[in-house]
């Protein structure tokens, strides 16, 4: 049995690759086989076969995923529902879009972290040669020039040395920090912990939101293709939201939806709550209207996905020259400080 659950770039290939061959006329059974025979990924053949023997034993397709131990509880859960209400290929589908994004995010994090951790370290360690050998030098020529240090000067020497050590220890924690954002962004389990990281930062705090409301829209998406009930529909999806503004207005939108005596449709319901934007709101009643909801719900989730991970650029891009810019003023700070008194005793003496 596979115990190490597949990454989400995985699954995505997994789910898009029994769509395309359910499209194509291809049997489940079939489809593994071609999988297993044809990946080069020692992981991602071992799962085939895995699910490929729970399919020759007659096990369902959610039920043989299950047993390999290596795909996300919901993915299992949505497959069971597709095989169930008969839309197994859209739902597949809808899933493939879906772990897509999710590894597309976190390689969008891993590699958008990687600058202020190299950033961090490289402030650390000049900052730490600056107080270990720079500022030294510095007090032994006031040695060799005046004897010793007035007052004033050694109130600038403390000074600069406070300044040096203080800004040392924020570079520290900053490499510390952005070193275990970059080591979460390996694994899919840790993703709803960095969207609530990132809506906590005031910075990314937008760029998280957008996100939280692509995924809830991505997630509502595959379980309009397989066609749940509204109610339903929007209690499963809210589970995945972790933004508490967003998760209340989906919560309130359910209750409207599952309402026995005024039961609103999916549209209204979003509308109502002002969970999407009033454009967006009459796609929603459009598309319900003419029947595509999953096709109109789909396109927003891209929409708001592409949104926000250009938020998150424009973010990160005010970030970097800020780093710079603490850096270039806690150095220059520190030896200016440092350098003042040598200036006024080099004055002095000429």
């Amino acid at each position: 049995m596979t115990r190490k659950g597949m990454e989400s770039g995985a699954v995505s290939v997994f789910c898009e690759s029994i769509a395309v061959m359910l499209a194509a006329g291809i049997q489940n059974e079939e489809s593994l086989g071609l999988l297993a025979e044809n990946t080069r990924d020692e992981a991602f053949k071992e799962t085939c076969e895995s699910v490929y023997r729970g399919l020759v034993a007659q096990k369902s397709l959610a039920d043989s995923m299950e047993a390999s131990g290596a795909f996300p509880e919901f993915a299992v859960d949505m497959v069971r529902t597709g095989e169930a209400s008969g839309r197994l290929e859209s739902t597949c589908a809808s899933l493939a879009r879906y772990y897509n994004e999710e590894d597309r995010l976190l390689s969008k994090l891993h590699s958008s972290v990687v600058y202020p951790v190299v950033l961090f370290v490289l402030m650390a360690v000049i900052l730490l040669f600056t107080m270990l050998v720079i500022i030294p030098i510095f007090l032994d020529t006031y040695q060799r020039i005046s004897g010793g240090l007035a007052t004033g000067s050694y109130t600038f020497v403390i000074g600069s040395m406070v300044v040096g050590w203080a800004a040392f220890a924020l570079a520290v924690i900053g490499a510390v920090f952005t070193l275990v954002v970059a080591l979460m962004t390996h694994s899919q389990g840790n993703l709803h912990a960095l969207e609530r990281l990132l809506e906590a930062l005031p910075f990314t705090r937008n760029a998280a939101k957008q996100l939280a409301l692509s995924r809830f829209t991505s997630v509502l998406t595959s379980y309009a293709a397989i066609g749940a009930p509204n109610d339903v529909a929007l209690t499963e999806a809210a589970k995945t939201v972790e933004s508490k503004g967003l998760r209340q207005r989906v919560d309130a939108a359910a209750a409207q939806a599952s309402n026995l005596d005024n039961p609103k449709s999916l549209a209204q319901a979003l509308g109502d709550n002002e969970v999407f934007g009033p454009v967006y709101a009459r796609m929603l009643t459009v598309g319900d209207t003419s029947g595509n909801l999953d096709e109109v719900l789909d396109q927003m989730s891209n929409t708001f996905f592409e949104d926000a991970l250009l938020q998150m650029d424009e973010s990160l891009d005010r970030i970097e020259p800020a780093l710079a810019a603490f850096l270039t003023v806690t150095v220059g700070a520190t030896l200016i400080a440092v350098m003042i008194p040598l200036i006024g005793i080099l004055g002095s003496i000429g």
